[in-house]
């Protein structure tokens, strides 16, 4: 391979760098760089001032592991072709790129953020290619940027401004030959353009990442992505889905887009293998739109057994048509639904399927014989009512709403709103191109449930309101919170122990019990003090009852057990013990604590006398009065 080049210094066009590889004179465009004279593991850092690389400018260089760009705006076709690079980074400051620039490299991760187009074949044949990130300043692609790259597992698509080409667009992945990928929409992306991921066979799901922007889906941009079984959009980033855009995938299970959808377009979902799906428009409304003649956003879904669409305000032509399997259109929470196409939008659905709407002023959008089959599905009129989240759907049946303030009475065959004439009322299977109307009656009351929000309280507590926690429990299953009630006793608990109260709301009362507790007392306001003392007794002075009539209780050892009377007794001579007071427990006040502490001590007594000394002394006293009293020995002293 080639190891050196050489350039005459006269030459006024080229000339040789430091590193070995040929310039132009000035040194802005790098034409190749020697393969040979690169040493294994290389990492290559583009000289300054370059700012361009010519066409095979490194091609073959298999020891250049690791690159970077630096100042680098202009890259040629194949300029990395055939390298040992295993990581690449493209920043926004490359404008211009050839094709085939990474064609056959060792890349494993790439981040690709030219502010131009990802060209042609630029990673074909990248064999080790696992992770990709697709920036926020690449326009647009050429034709099969990743034709071969068979162990892509990741896509970060994260383009801001991709330019909204037609359905003619090319194909970002044609040729992709990787299973199970994963393809993540980044916060900056806002278009996913025409044919992005159009045949791309191994694709597997599509994640829209956390983000602000909303996001816009091109015309076939997942079509004919047969392995695509998850579409995954937590935040409702979707605004709007191109024709054809899901057509023909795997995508099955639940499908639930919101919150900023303002249009999906012909043929959108169409032979996908979704069951349910729950659709919520933008404020400004949903329309799910058609051209005539043309197979409707949803048609010929085989596997859908229920929709629910919110705000839609359009639905156009062919939009559920042969939804074989479709048994319920759940249209209550579409108030602002205007227009209906006349022509084929829910023929053919199951037998016994039903379409729900929420006022009778819509029955006139549906055309028995134009926008649906009178001998398979039916409409029903909620008047105002909804469907819960855990509502189940029968073929044949009609499905019970809820409506705040109301209890369901029933389906009827007549609108007796205004006149009260209701018609018959529906009990087992309906009927195909008839027209069922819900009746509603206001709710009552039929019970009350109160908890306390303490199961104890202090003595002497006033019950409130603000003691309890009361629920109203209606006849149409409904439950609110009552804040206003009354409460019964209502004056201080004086009482300690299990007390019942009752709680009245409306015409409706419920009990509960609560434990008043009783009353703290404070502890003696001193520490006991010593009346008495004996060799085996102390006597500590009485300390009267406090005001709440709690008689005082003693203890000699601090607090671990007490007596009711003063005198302690059968204690040991010359022992030190540890006195306290506190004031008994009574019928409405807890026992109180204890008081500061004092120690007192027995008198001592010695084994040979009553001395401390330990001697043993005599005292004579003479029988006749006035005689003299001998003490033994002679310097005994008082003690």
């Amino acid at each position: 391979s080639l190891e050196t080049i050489t350039v005459d210094p006269a030459n006024s066009a080229f000339k040789v760098g430091e590193d070995g590889a040929l310039y132009n004179r000035d040194g802005s465009i790098l034409y190749l760089y020697p393969q040979g004279r690169i040493a294994a593991n290389t990492t290559y850092r583009v000289p300054d001032g370059v700012s361009a690389l010519w066409k095979a400018a490194f091609k073959g260089a298999k020891n250049i592991v690791s690159l970077d760009l630096n100042q680098v705006t202009i890259i040629g076709d194949q300029a990395f072709t055939g390298t040992g690079i295993t990581e690449v980074t493209v920043p926004a400051t490359v404008t211009a790129m050839g094709t085939n620039v990474f064609n056959g490299t060792d890349i494993v991760a790439a981040n690709y953020d030219a502010s131009t187009l990802l060209q042609t074949l630029t990673f074909n044949n990248c064999t080790k290619l696992e992770t990709v990130t697709i920036g926020e300043h690449v326009t647009g692609t050429g034709n099969a940027p990743f034709t071969g790259c068979g162990n892509l597992k990741t896509v970060y698509f994260d383009a801001e401004n991709v330019a909204k080409l037609p359905n003619t667009a090319p194909y970002w992945f044609a040729g992709c030959t990787a299973p199970n990928v994963t393809v993540h929409i980044g916060e900056n992306c806002k278009y996913v353009p025409a044919n992005f991921a159009r045949q791309f066979t191994g694709l597997a799901a599509v994640v829209f990442d956390s983000g602000s922007n909303a996001v816009e889906i091109g015309d076939n941009a997942f079509y004919g992505s047969t392995e695509l079984a998850t579409l995954t959009d937590d935040d409702g980033r979707i605004s709007a889905i191109g024709s054809q855009a899901y057509k023909d995938t795997n995508l099955s299970g639940s499908l639930s887009l919101g919150k900023r959808l303002t249009k999906i377009d012909t043929g959108a979902f169409m032979g996908t293998k979704i069951n349910h799906i729950d659709l919520v428009g933008a404020d400004g409304g949903l329309a799910l739109a058609a051209v005539n003649e043309a197979n409707g956003a949803f048609s010929n879904i085989s596997t859908l057994t229920t929709a629910k669409l919110s705000n839609v305000t359009q639905i156009d032509w062919g939009s559920f048509r042969n939804c074989s399997g479709l048994i319920a259109v759940d249209l209550t929470e579409s108030a602002e639904l205007r227009s209906v196409s006349e022509r084929y939008v829910f023929t053919d659905l199951a037998d016994g399927s039903v379409i729900y709407v929420n006022d009778n002023a819509k029955t006139t959008l549906f055309k028995a014989g134009g926008n649906y089959t009178a001998s398979k599905t039916a409409v029903a009129v909620t008047e105002g009512g909804i469907f819960a989240d855990n509502t189940t759907f029968e073929a044949g049946k009609l499905a019970t709403p809820i409506k705040t303030g109301y209890k369901f009475e029933g389906w009827y065959t007549k609108d007796g709103t205004p006149s009260g004439d209701w018609g018959t009322k529906v009990e087992g299977t309906v009927t195909a191109g008839q027209t069922y109307y819900a009746k509603w009656v206001k709710r009552q009351l039929s019970d009350i449930e109160v908890v306390a929000k303490n199961a104890n309280v202090p003595y002497g507590t006033t019950l409130s309101k603000d003691n309890f926690t009361v629920t109203a429990v209606y006849d149409n299953g409904e439950r609110e919170p009552v804040t206003e009630f009354s409460v019964s006793p209502n004056t201080a608990l004086t009482t300690p122990g299990t007390v019942q109260v009752a709680v009245t709301y409306q015409e409706k009362t419920a009990t509960c019990d609560i434990t008043v507790d009783k009353a703290s007392q404070a502890a003696p306001a001193s520490a006991p003090t010593l009346k008495d003392r004996t060799y085996t007794s102390i006597t500590l002075n009485t300390v009267e009852p406090n005001a709440n009539g709690a008689v005082a209780q003693y203890s000699r050892d601090g607090g671990k057990t007490w007596q009711n009377l003063p005198e302690f007794t059968d204690l040991t001579s010359g022992t030190t013990y540890t006195f306290a007071v506190r004031y008994a427990e009574t019928d409405t006040y807890k026992v109180s604590p204890a008081s500061a502490t004092a120690e007192f001590s027995t008198l001592y007594r010695s084994s040979g006398g009553s001395s401390s000394s330990g001697r043993s002394y005599a005292v004579t006293v003479p029988s006749a009065k006035n005689g003299d009293v001998t003490v033994s020995p002679k310097n005994a002293s008082k003690g």
